[in-house]
Formats: C-alpha cells, sequence, structure tokens
C-alpha cells in the first residue's frame, strides 16, 4: 500500500537571492531513482515508524538513453546500407536498407564477418581490416556479392557499393568497433 507519486518539490532560494513577487511555478527538469526501505514495529503496537532513502540524480542517465534512442531511429532510416561490428569484424548491427540492397536476412548478416558480403580477395579484405584497426578509414567501390540458398556464389544480378569503413573508439582512443 505504501508507494511514492506524484512527488512535490520545494527549492529553497540562497540566503541573499532575489525573490520575484507571488509564487513560482516551474517542471523539475531531472529524473531520480529511488531506494528507500520502511520500518514497522508491530511487536510494541506503534506500527510504521518511517522511511529511510536515498534519491540519486539520473538525469544525464536518462538524456543519454534518449539521444541513443534518437541515434538509433537516424541510422535505422538512412538511405545508405550500415554495418556496425565489433573489432573482429562481426557484424553487431545492420540497418533495414543493408538488408534491401544485399537481399540477406538477420540470420545470415548478424555474426558473419562484415568485409563477407563484399566481392574482395581474402588479401584485399585483411587489408582493408588492418587499416580500420590501425584507426584509418578506408574507402573501396565493390560488388556486394548476391545471396546463395546452396553455399555456392550465386548467380545473377548484384549490387555495386561504395564500402566505406571508419573506426570506432573508446574515449582511451582504442579501436573497439567499426562502422
Amino acid at each position: 500500500d505504501r508507494r511514492t507519486e506524484t512527488l512535490e518539490v520545494r527549492r529553497r532560494r540562497k540566503p541573499g537571492t532575489r525573490v520575484p513577487e507571488g509564487d513560482m511555478i516551474a517542471s523539475v527538469l531531472s529524473y531520480g531513482e529511488i531506494s528507500a526501505v520502511g520500518e514497522y514495529d508491530a511487536s510494541r503496537g506503534e506500527g510504521f515508524l518511517g522511511t529511510v532513502g536515498v534519491i540519486r540524480d539520473i538525469t544525464l542517465r536518462r538524456r543519454s538513453e534518449e539521444m541513443l534512442r534518437d541515434l538509433y531511429q537516424a541510422v535505422d532510416q538512412l538511405s545508405a546500407g550500415i554495418l556496425v561490428a565489433d573489432r573482429s569484424f562481426a557484424v553487431q548491427y545492420v540497418n533495414p536498407v543493408f538488408f534491401r540492397i544485399s537481399r540477406r536476412s538477420p540470420q545470415e548478416v548478424i555474426g558473419a564477418d562484415a568485409f563477407s558480403f563484399f566481392d574482395l580477395t581474402p588479401a584485399r579484405a585483411e587489408e582493408l581490416r588492418g587499416q580500420v584497426r590501425e584507426g584509418f578509414g578506408v574507402h573501396e567501390e565493390a560488388r556486394i556479392r548476391p545471396p546463395s540458398s546452396d553455399g555456392r556464389e550465386a548467380e545473377g544480378e548484384s549490387a555495386w557499393a561504395e564500402l566505406h569503413a571508419s573506426p570506432v573508439r573508446s574515449p582511451s582512443g582504442a579501436v573497439t568497433h567499426s562502422i
């Protein structure tokens, strides 16, 4: 039955600051995460004694989550095909345009080597991987291999792509992913 709802916040002004006439009505633009515990003493018949709690400011976390959602939606709606791969170039994310261009399903793409979808020699693919791992972006025109149901190279229509592979760095500067 006990819960916290519709908290009201009262702000005190620092001594010496000017106070406008009348009440000030405002919105609180921060988010809090509440951890609390209540104490009951049924043995003495006193019932509820009180609550001790901590409120953590999670405004930055909420704003970061909102920014990530916006970024995800933007990448998802780009007209260019996007692959995000980890340091070993295993695909972790693909936007819908890449699926349409490559004519592949998520099961075929997620976890596969990012360069396996392009008609590159193994030596050239390894050279591109090395450049990205060293922190350099690479550009290459390459044919997107058509999908095959039996594991062999499929015949038929293929698409050409301007392949741009760019490193993604951690705050310390280490290359952790590629796009």
